[in-house]
C-alpha cells in the first residue's frame, strides 16, 4: 500500500506541475505523442491496426496482433495465462525465444523488459492506444538494438479524440476485467488517466488425463494505471510527461509456482513537428524500475504432490535511457533524418535453488550491467512523383560489465563457487536501403535490403531457468545475434479491393538457442545440476547460423457495404544451416516456429445497431525442442464477437472464443507432459466511448 500512495502523490505532483496541448490526428497518424511518421516506413513492410480494429473484440492486445500472421510470443497461449517470461515479441518465426527478438515501443519508448526482454502485454490495453504498427524487418533506422527482426510501435490514444471511455467485462472461470480512460483540459493543459485491472481463476493447462491433485488453474491478477500529461509553450514545443505503475501476480499451475512484479516507469518528452518546418525534432528521457519474483516447482510421478525446485526470490532491473531525432526538411523531395538513442541497464537475480526434498541448499546470485548507445543517418530522396528512396546508416555501440555469479551453502553460509565475468563490448555498423515504386494509380512496388542487430539480454547471460522437469542453463558468454534480410512486395489497393504479398530471405547469425546438453538423469558434474528423472538440461548457446525465407500474404474485399473479408496468410521457414558445435541440429527448423500461419475474418454488418464478427486462425504444427523431436500439432481456432449499439455512446458485446473448444497443444515435457492453450471462452462487457 506504501508503494501506492508514495507513487499516486509523485505522480499527481507531476500532473498539476504540467502544462499540456493536444495535438489531433490525421491521415500519416501525427499523434501529438511523438514526430509523425518518416516517409521511409511506406518502404519497409508495415501493418497497421487502427483504433477500430483495436477496440472491435474482446481480444487481448497480443492476441490482436496475433491476426497479423508474422507476429506471435513464444507458445501458443495468450498473455492472461502465460508466464511473463516467455511473452516476448517475434516476428515472421524467426527463431522466437522467451525474451523475443522484435522491439516494442509505446510513444516511442521501449517495453522490453530491461534484464529479460519480455513485455507486459497485460498492462496494454487496447482502450489506452490509437494505433499499432508492425513493421518487419526493415534493419536500422531509428530503432536499433533489440529491434532484430522489426518494430512494433503502439500509440497511445489522442489527447483530444477521447474525454472518457470504460470498457468492463465478465467472463469464464470467474474473469473480471475494467479498461478505463478520463480524460481532461484547462486552458493549454491538459492530461489523461487511464489503466486495467484484471483477475481470472483461469483455466486448466493440463488436461484430466494427465493431472493429478496438487495441479491447479493458471490464474493470474493485475493492474495498471497510467497518467499522461502535454503542454505546449509559446514557441510551438510540446512537452509531454507519462508515469505508469503496474502490477502483475500469475498462478503457474500449482501451489507455490508462479511469479509476481511491480514495475515502475516514468518519461519526459519535448518535440516540435509540423510539415512545413525546416527542422522537426523530439528527445525522450526515460526511468523504469521493476521487482520481479518467481517460483518454479517440481511433481512427483502422480501429480499429487509438489515441491519448489527454484525460488527467485528477488530479480531487481532498472534502466534509464533517452533518445534524440532530427528531420531535415531541404526541400519538397529530400528528407534527412538523424538521432541518437542510450538504455544503462542493471539487473540481477537472487535466487535460492538445489532441492532435493528436505529444502533448498544453495543461493546463487547473478547479474551485471549492459550499455547501450546508438546514431543513425537516414536519407529520404523522392526520384520521381511515383518513386521514393531510402538509405540509412547506423553504428551501435554495446558493453556487457560487472557480470557476476556466486554460489554458497545455505545452511554454512559457505562460498561454494564465484564468477567474475570479463568485460566485453563492440561496436557495429548497419545499414538498410528500400525503394517504393507507384507502377499505376493503384499498384506499388517494394524493395528492400537491410541488417540489424540485437545483443543478449542480461536474462539469457545470467539467470537459469526451469519449466516442470527442463532446466535450461545461462550463457555469460553469449554473442551478439545479427541479421542480414532482403524482401520485395506489391501492392494493389483498388476501390474496395486490397491485396498485397511479400516475399522475404532472412538469414540470423549468432542466433541463441536453447540447446540440449543432457537428457541422463542425474547429478551433471559440468554445470553442477541434478537433472531430475524424466527432466532434461539444455543451455542458452549462439549457433553459427538460421537461413529462413517466406512468403506473406494479405487480402481484403469490402463484399457489400455490409460485408468485409479479410484473409491473411504466412509460410515462414527457419532452418539451422550451421550449427557450430551442435552438429545433430544441422537442417533442423527452430522449436516454436510453425510453417504455416495465418487467419481470415468475416466482418457483417447486420444493421445501424448490431455488427457480428466471425473469425478463424489456423498455425501448423511445430517443434517443442531444438532436436525437432517433441510434436506440437496444428492449431485450429474459431472465434465470433458481436456487438448491439444501445445509445449513441454505448454498446453491450457478446464474445465466444474458441467456439469449438479445440485446445491448441502449447507445450509438450520430455516425459510427455503435454500444456494447453484456452479452451472455450464467453465474455459479455458494456463499453462507453465519448
Amino acid at each position: 500500500m506504501i508503494h501506492y500512495t508514495k507513487f499516486l502523490i509523485f505522480i499527481f505532483f507531476m500532473i498539476f506541475s504540467a502544462k499540456i496541448y493536444a495535438k489531433d490526428s490525421d491521415q500519416i497518424l501525427v499523434t501529438g505523442q511523438r514526430l509523425s511518421n518518416s516517409l521511409a516506413e511506406e518502404i519497409y513492410n508495415t501493418t497497421r491496426f487502427n483504433i477500430v480494429n483495436l477496440n472491435r473484440s474482446s481480444l487481448s492486445l497480443d492476441e490482436i496482433l496475433g491476426r497479423h500472421p508474422g507476429f506471435s510470443l513464444y507458445r501458443r497461449q495468450s498473455s492472461r495465462a502465460t508466464h511473463p517470461t516467455i511473452q516476448g515479441a517475434n516476428l515472421r518465426g524467426l527463431g522466437p525465444n522467451g525474451a523475443g527478438r522484435a522491439l516494442v515501443v509505446l510513444d516511442g519508448i521501449p517495453l522490453n523488459d530491461p534484464f529479460g526482454g519480455w513485455v507486459d502485454w497485460r498492462s496494454l490495453s487496447p482502450l489506452l492506444l490509437d494505433h499499432v504498427s508492425i513493421q518487419n524487418g526493415g534493419g536500422a533506422g531509428s530503432w536499433g538494438n533489440r529491434s532484430l527482426t522489426g518494430v512494433i510501435r503502439l500509440d497511445s490514444v489522442n489527447f483530444n479524440s477521447i474525454s472518457h471511455a470504460l470498457d468492463i467485462k465478465y467472463g469464464s472461470n470467474d474473469t473480471r476485467q475494467a479498461d478505463f480512460i478520463v480524460s481532461s483540459k484547462y486552458e493549454n493543459m491538459s492530461f489523461i488517466i487511464g489503466g486495467n485491472i484484471l483477475k481470472t481463476d483461469g483455466f486448466f493447462g493440463i488436461k484430466k488425463t494427465q493431472r493429478g491433485i496438487a495441479d491447479l488453474p493458471l490464474s493470474r491478477s493485475g493492474e495498471t494505471l497510467r497518467l499522461s500529461a502535454k503542454f505546449q509553450n509559446s514557441s510551438d514545443i510540446k512537452f509531454l510527461l507519462s508515469a505508469q505503475f503496474s502490477s502483475d501476480n500469475f498462478q503457474n499451475g500449482s501451489v507455490l509456482a508462479g511469479s509476481s512484479s511491480k514495475d515502475y516507469q516514468l518519461s519526459i518528452a519535448a518535440l516540435k513537428d509540423y510539415i512545413d518546418n525546416f527542422l522537426n525534432w523530439e528527445g525522450r528521457l526515460f526511468y523504469r524500475k521493476k521487482h520481479f519474483e518467481n517460483i518454479f516447482e517440481a511433481f512427483n510421478s502422480t501429480r499429487d504432490t509438489s515441491r519448489p525446485v527454484l525460488d527467485q526470490f528477488d530479480v531487481p532491473s532498472d534502466v534509464i535511457g533517452g533518445n534524440i531525432k532530427l528531420r531535415w526538411l531541404i526541400n519538397q523531395d529530400l528528407i534527412l533524418e538523424n538521432g541518437i538513442d542510450f538504455q544503462l541497464i542493471s539487473g540481477s537475480t537472487n535466487e535460492k535453488f538445489r532441492n532435493l526434498g528436505n529444502g533448498f541448499t544453495r543461493l546463487r546470485n547473478a547479474g551485471g550491467e549492459q550499455v547501450l548507445i546508438g546514431g543513425f543517418f537516414e536519407t529520404n530522396y523522392k526520384v520521381s512523383n511515383k518513386t521514393l528512396f531510402n538509405i540509412g546508416l547506423r553504428t551501435d555501440y554495446w558493453r556487457q560489465s560487472n557480470g557476476f555469479r556466486k554460489e554458497t551453502n545455505i545452511i554454512d553460509n559457505q562460498l561454494i563457487s564465484e564468477k567474475i565475468f570479463r568485460t566485453n563490448d563492440g561496436i557495429l555498423l548497419n545499414g538498410r536501403l528500400g525503394i517504393i515504386h507507384n507502377i499505376f494509380d493503384y499498384v506499388d512496388f517494394n524493395f528492400s535490403v537491410y541488417s540489424s542487430i540485437r545483443t543478449p539480454t542480461l536474462n539469457e547471460l545470467y539467470r537459469p531457468f526451469r519449466v516442470k522437469n527442463d532446466i535450461t542453463e545461462a550463457n555469460s558468454d553469449l554473442k551478439n545475434e545479427r541479421m542480414l534480410g532482403g524482401e520485395f512486395s506489391f501492392s494493389i489497393d483498388k476501390n474496395r479491393y486490397y491485396f498485397k504479398t511479400t516475399f522475404f530471405k532472412n538469414d540470423i547469425l549468432n542466433p541463441v538457442v536453447n540447446t540440449t546438453i543432457s537428457n541422463t538423469p542425474g547429478f551433471n558434474k559440468s554445470y553442477n545440476i541434478f537433472i531430475p528423472s524424466g527432466g532434461s538440461l539444455r543451455q542458452r548457446n549462439n549457433l553459427k547460423k538460421v537461413k529462413n525465407y517466406g512468403i506473406e500474404v494479405s487480402y481484403k474485399l469490402n463484399l457489400s457495404e455490409k460485408i468485409d473479408f479479410n484473409l491473411n496468410y504466412l509460410f515462414s521457414n527457419p532452418k539451422v544451416s550451421e550449427a557450430k558445435f551442435f552438429t545433430n541440429l544441422d537442417g533442423k527448423r527452430l522449436a516454436q516456429t510453425p510453417k504455416h500461419q495465418g487467419n481470415l475474418s468475416l466482418a457483417f454488418k447486420l444493421n445501424k445497431k448490431i455488427n457480428m464478427d466471425f473469425e478463424y486462425v489456423y498455425s501448423s504444427s511445430q517443434f517443442e525442442d531444438d532436436s525437432n523431436i517433441r510434436v506440437l500439432d496444428n492449431s485450429s481456432i474459431a472465434n465470433i464477437f458481436s456487438n448491439f449499439l444501445i445509445a449513441d455512446s454505448t454498446s453491450i458485446y457478446i464474445s465466444l472464443e474458441n467456439i469449438f473448444n479445440k485446445r491448441s497443444q502449447a507445450g509438450i515435457s520430455k516425459d510427455g507432459l503435454i500444456t494447453y492453450g484456452p479452451p472455450r471462452f464467453l465474455w459479455l462487457g458494456l463499453k462507453f466511448r465519448k
